[in-house]
């Protein structure tokens, strides 16, 4: 049985940040592989700056290569519409039953997770990992009570992460591309060179 950490987002761009955090989080939890698994379309952020999902993944593939413990999956893409995580955990898991799959979140994350989509079904398909991050704690999981149950905030703990992170974000990532300003070391240079190719995040926001 392998474990398999799960990290979804737009990633509009990927970046080192993002990187980092798989990376950290894959050795503290000694997985076996990580999935970068960009969605198709956020239900929880708008889609105005929203790069098409076929440039997302070509990047998030292009910043996982050469690390033999990440891997990117094209599941949401490929499935269309609204991206909802109950629906990719059902489908990892139908793929592979026996890997032991862990859902990774940022602990700013943790007020929204009660309005997922059928969230109190997530934890019989993973563990939840709850990773800080700048400005933000582990001081709101008592709200997550109503959706795991009768001692889920104590299983939830011992998954927090006090995981250091990169001061980078995608919105400045693009405000950066936007102004002309540099990106490198803030995004892996295949990165760069197809947000440069292809012409991303300038002028107009993308699908404005």
């Amino acid at each position: 049985m392998g474990r398999v950490g799960i990290l979804g987002g737009t990633f509009n761009p990927v970046h080192l940040g993002h990187l980092f955090v798989a990376e950290e989080v894959a050795w503290r939890l000694s997985l076996d592989r990580l999935l970068l698994i960009p969605c198709a379309v956020p239900p929880h952020k708008g889609t105005r700056e929203l790069a098409p999902a076929e440039d997302r993944l070509a990047m998030t593939r292009l910043a996982a290569a050469g690390n033999p413990r990440l891997a990117v999956s094209d599941v949401e893409i490929r499935r269309g519409g609204t991206s909802y995580t109950i629906r990719t955990l059902d489908e990892l898991a139908r793929e592979s039953p026996e890997e032991e799959r862990f859902l990774i979140v940022g602990a700013d994350s943790i007020p929204e997770l009660p309005a997922w989509y059928r969230a109190s079904e997530i934890e019989r398909r993973a563990q939840w990992v709850v990773v800080a991050r700048p400005g933000y704690d582990f001081g709101a999981l008592e709200r997550l009570a109503p959706i795991l149950g009768e001692g889920g905030v104590e299983r939830l703990r011992r998954h927090c992460l006090e995981a250091r992170s990169l001061n980078i974000s995608s919105t400045e990532v693009r405000r950066r591309v936007r102004a002309g300003e540099p990106i490198r070391y803030m995004v892996p240079d295949g990165v760069a060179d197809l947000i440069r190719s292809r012409c991303l995040y300038r002028g107009s926001p993308a699908g404005a």
